[in-house]
Protein backbone atom coordinates (compact mmCIF):
# COMPACT_ATOMS: atom_id res chain seq x y z
CA UNK A 1 0.00 0.00 0.00
CA UNK A 2 1.32 3.49 -1.47
CA UNK A 3 1.89 6.24 1.61
CA UNK A 4 0.21 9.47 0.29
CA UNK A 5 2.28 12.28 -0.07
CA UNK A 6 5.97 12.92 0.36
CA UNK A 7 7.14 16.51 0.77
CA UNK A 8 11.09 17.15 -0.08
CA UNK A 9 12.61 20.65 1.36
CA UNK A 10 15.92 21.85 1.14
CA UNK A 11 15.72 24.23 4.32
CA UNK A 12 13.49 25.31 7.21
CA UNK A 13 11.92 28.35 5.34
CA UNK A 14 10.83 25.86 2.72
CA UNK A 15 9.61 22.94 4.92
CA UNK A 16 7.51 25.87 7.14
CA UNK A 17 5.98 26.86 3.85
CA UNK A 18 4.81 23.55 2.47
CA UNK A 19 3.65 22.34 5.74
CA UNK A 20 1.22 25.36 5.87
CA UNK A 21 0.24 24.38 2.32
CA UNK A 22 0.00 20.57 3.34
CA UNK A 23 -2.25 21.30 6.61
CA UNK A 24 -4.46 24.21 4.71
CA UNK A 25 -5.27 21.39 1.62
CA UNK A 26 -6.23 19.33 4.19
CA UNK A 27 -3.80 16.43 3.49
CA UNK A 28 -0.97 16.92 6.50
CA UNK A 29 -2.19 13.42 8.04
CA UNK A 30 -1.47 11.82 5.10
CA UNK A 31 2.13 13.77 4.48
CA UNK A 32 6.07 12.38 5.06
CA UNK A 33 8.16 14.98 5.32
CA UNK A 34 12.22 14.82 4.35
CA UNK A 35 15.11 16.88 3.70
CA UNK A 36 16.26 13.99 1.27
CA UNK A 37 15.28 10.86 -0.37
CA UNK A 38 16.79 7.71 -2.51
CA UNK A 39 14.84 6.42 -5.78
CA UNK A 40 13.23 3.33 -3.24
CA UNK A 41 11.63 5.84 -0.99
CA UNK A 42 9.83 7.57 -3.84
CA UNK A 43 8.06 4.73 -5.12
CA UNK A 44 6.05 3.99 -2.09
CA UNK A 45 4.49 7.73 -2.49
CA UNK A 46 1.55 8.70 -4.94
CA UNK A 47 2.63 12.23 -4.92
CA UNK A 48 5.45 13.90 -4.04
CA UNK A 49 5.78 17.59 -3.39
CA UNK A 50 9.42 19.43 -3.71
CA UNK A 51 10.10 23.11 -3.38
CA UNK A 52 13.69 24.84 -4.26
CA UNK A 53 15.29 27.37 -5.54
CA UNK A 54 18.76 26.36 -7.36
CA UNK A 55 17.50 25.81 -11.20
CA UNK A 56 20.73 22.97 -11.43
CA UNK A 57 18.58 20.96 -8.64
CA UNK A 58 15.67 21.76 -10.84
CA UNK A 59 16.75 19.85 -13.67
CA UNK A 60 18.11 17.36 -11.67
CA UNK A 61 14.60 16.69 -9.98
CA UNK A 62 13.09 16.33 -13.31
CA UNK A 63 15.77 14.14 -14.52
CA UNK A 64 15.59 12.20 -11.16
CA UNK A 65 11.82 11.64 -11.50
CA UNK A 66 11.17 10.93 -14.78
CA UNK A 67 11.60 7.37 -14.20
CA UNK A 68 8.71 7.30 -12.19
CA UNK A 69 5.43 7.39 -14.31
CA UNK A 70 2.80 5.90 -11.40
CA UNK A 71 4.19 8.99 -9.25
CA UNK A 72 2.48 12.22 -9.68
CA UNK A 73 5.32 15.13 -8.55
CA UNK A 74 4.41 19.18 -7.92
CA UNK A 75 7.55 21.41 -8.10
CA UNK A 76 7.51 24.79 -6.67
CA UNK A 77 10.20 26.77 -8.09
CA UNK A 78 10.60 30.98 -8.06
CA UNK A 79 9.83 33.39 -11.06
CA UNK A 80 13.13 32.91 -13.36
CA UNK A 81 13.64 29.40 -12.89
CA UNK A 82 9.57 28.82 -12.88
CA UNK A 83 9.96 29.73 -16.13
CA UNK A 84 12.81 27.97 -17.60
CA UNK A 85 11.59 24.83 -15.87
CA UNK A 86 8.38 25.09 -18.24
CA UNK A 87 9.89 25.49 -20.99
CA UNK A 88 11.57 22.17 -20.47
CA UNK A 89 8.26 20.56 -20.78
CA UNK A 90 6.29 19.18 -17.59
CA UNK A 91 5.79 15.32 -18.15
CA UNK A 92 3.52 14.30 -15.29
CA UNK A 93 4.71 16.94 -13.11
CA UNK A 94 2.98 20.45 -12.09
CA UNK A 95 5.04 22.92 -11.81
CA UNK A 96 3.69 26.12 -9.80
CA UNK A 97 5.34 29.79 -8.21
CA UNK A 98 6.63 28.99 -4.50
CA UNK A 99 4.85 32.00 -3.83
CA UNK A 100 1.56 30.80 -5.39
CA UNK A 101 -1.39 30.97 -3.10
CA UNK A 102 -2.68 27.81 -0.29
CA UNK A 103 -6.04 27.46 -3.01
CA UNK A 104 -3.93 27.00 -6.29
CA UNK A 105 -1.64 24.76 -4.28
CA UNK A 106 -5.21 22.50 -3.45
CA UNK A 107 -6.63 22.62 -6.62
CA UNK A 108 -3.19 21.30 -7.92
CA UNK A 109 -3.29 18.41 -5.12
CA UNK A 110 -7.20 18.04 -6.00
CA UNK A 111 -6.43 17.59 -10.09
CA UNK A 112 -3.08 15.15 -9.13
CA UNK A 113 -5.53 13.05 -6.84
CA UNK A 114 -8.37 13.93 -5.68
CA UNK A 115 -9.81 10.74 -4.14
CA UNK A 116 -6.84 10.29 -2.02
CA UNK A 117 -7.15 13.62 -0.85
CA UNK A 118 -10.55 14.69 -0.34
CA UNK A 119 -12.74 11.86 -0.29
CA UNK A 120 -11.28 10.24 2.49
CA UNK A 121 -12.41 13.24 4.58
CA UNK A 122 -16.42 12.96 3.40
CA UNK A 123 -18.29 10.77 5.91
CA UNK A 124 -20.45 8.11 5.26
CA UNK A 125 -23.58 10.07 5.68
CA UNK A 126 -21.74 12.62 2.90
CA UNK A 127 -21.20 10.33 0.79
CA UNK A 128 -24.92 9.26 1.11
CA UNK A 129 -25.71 12.48 0.50
CA UNK A 130 -23.12 13.36 -2.29
CA UNK A 131 -24.29 9.89 -4.48
CA UNK A 132 -27.85 11.34 -4.66
CA UNK A 133 -26.86 14.89 -5.32
CA UNK A 134 -24.72 13.26 -8.90
CA UNK A 135 -28.06 11.27 -9.24
CA UNK A 136 -29.68 15.09 -9.60
CA UNK A 137 -32.17 14.61 -6.62
CA UNK A 138 -32.86 18.36 -4.72
CA UNK A 139 -32.40 18.75 -1.01
CA UNK A 140 -36.00 17.71 -0.54
CA UNK A 141 -35.74 14.48 -2.24
CA UNK A 142 -32.49 13.67 -0.60
CA UNK A 143 -33.91 14.35 3.14
CA UNK A 144 -37.32 12.37 2.49
CA UNK A 145 -35.27 9.39 1.01
CA UNK A 146 -32.24 9.77 4.07
CA UNK A 147 -35.10 10.51 6.75
CA UNK A 148 -33.42 13.37 8.15
CA UNK A 149 -34.59 17.23 7.35
CA UNK A 150 -33.65 19.29 4.99
CA UNK A 151 -31.50 21.65 7.08
CA UNK A 152 -29.29 18.40 7.86
CA UNK A 153 -29.09 18.04 4.07
CA UNK A 154 -28.44 21.54 3.34
CA UNK A 155 -25.76 21.23 6.23
CA UNK A 156 -24.12 17.93 4.75
CA UNK A 157 -23.75 19.82 0.97
CA UNK A 158 -22.07 22.45 2.48
CA UNK A 159 -19.60 20.11 4.29
CA UNK A 160 -18.80 18.22 0.66
CA UNK A 161 -18.43 21.37 -0.92
CA UNK A 162 -16.06 22.55 1.51
CA UNK A 163 -13.77 19.26 1.61
CA UNK A 164 -13.78 18.58 -2.16
CA UNK A 165 -12.89 22.73 -2.45
CA UNK A 166 -15.91 22.83 -4.51
CA UNK A 167 -18.04 26.11 -4.97
CA UNK A 168 -21.09 24.67 -7.73
CA UNK A 169 -22.82 21.71 -8.71
CA UNK A 170 -20.85 22.12 -11.82
CA UNK A 171 -17.80 21.60 -10.22
CA UNK A 172 -18.80 19.09 -8.36
CA UNK A 173 -20.04 16.96 -11.10
CA UNK A 174 -16.62 18.15 -12.62
CA UNK A 175 -15.02 16.64 -9.93
CA UNK A 176 -16.89 13.38 -9.90
CA UNK A 177 -16.27 12.68 -13.64
CA UNK A 178 -12.52 13.30 -13.07
CA UNK A 179 -12.50 10.58 -10.07
CA UNK A 180 -14.82 8.51 -12.44
CA UNK A 181 -17.86 8.46 -9.88
CA UNK A 182 -19.78 9.26 -13.13
CA UNK A 183 -19.28 8.49 -16.75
Amino acid sequence: MKNSYLIVYDNQKDLRNLRKFALYSSIYEQCVFSSNINEQQIENFRVVIRMTHDLLSLVKIKCYYKNHENVSIIILADGENLSILKALGEDNFIILNSNCRVSEFKENILYLNPKQVSFINITKREKQVLSLILKGKNNSNIALQLGISERTIEAHRRNIYMKLGVHSISQLTLWAINNKLLN
